[in-house]
């Protein structure tokens, strides 16, 4: 294999990028930052998140909230987009602003505090409970919680 450029993401600014040791796709988060094309440097306080997410690699399981019959995995040139507001409870102006991979499994974290899971759920990995002879959850699915620790969003997987 070589390095492929995604050309689906060559006109976004990408600020955040997930993945995980054992994980098969990369999560990818844009952004907008103020006109300063002369710079060199940009000020990550002067960056707002658009906070769509953009998913490139192996939809095992639905990691990517869609069937894997329907998409198996991305091509290596393309990235697949989920907008925020498209996520179940979102409102109009929920941004993803984190996200967290496993091998099988992929959360998603918005403005809000809404955390979203697709993927393998066999063991209840997702964060929601198992239902008898499905192996996972195939499309986005808010997660119930309470999520924040010490003041801050925190949503983590494993493999």
């Amino acid at each position: 294999m070589s390095p492929h450029i995604v050309r689906s993401l060559s006109n976004l600014k990408i600020v955040k990028l997930w993945s995980g040791c054992t994980a098969l796709h990369v999560v990818c988060i844009d952004s907008e930052t103020p006109d300063h094309s002369c710079n060199a440097f940009i000020d990550p306080h002067l960056v707002t998140v658009y906070g769509n997410a953009y998913l490139i690699g192996r939809n095992t399981f639905s990691c990517f909230g869609i069937a894997s019959a329907i998409l198996p995995q991305t091509p290596p040139q393309f990235a697949y987009k989920i907008a925020a507001k498209s996520l179940p409870g979102a409102s109009a102006t929920t941004k993803i602003m984190q996200a967290a991979c496993a091998r099988h499994h992929t959360v998603l974290v918005g403005s809000e505090g809404q955390v979203w899971a697709a993927g393998k759920n066999d063991v209840g990995q997702c964060g929601v409970p198992v239902i008898k002879d499905e192996k996972e959850v195939s499309a986005w699915t808010a997660v119930k919680g309470n999520w924040i620790q010490d003041g801050t969003k925190i949503v983590q997987v494993g493999t």
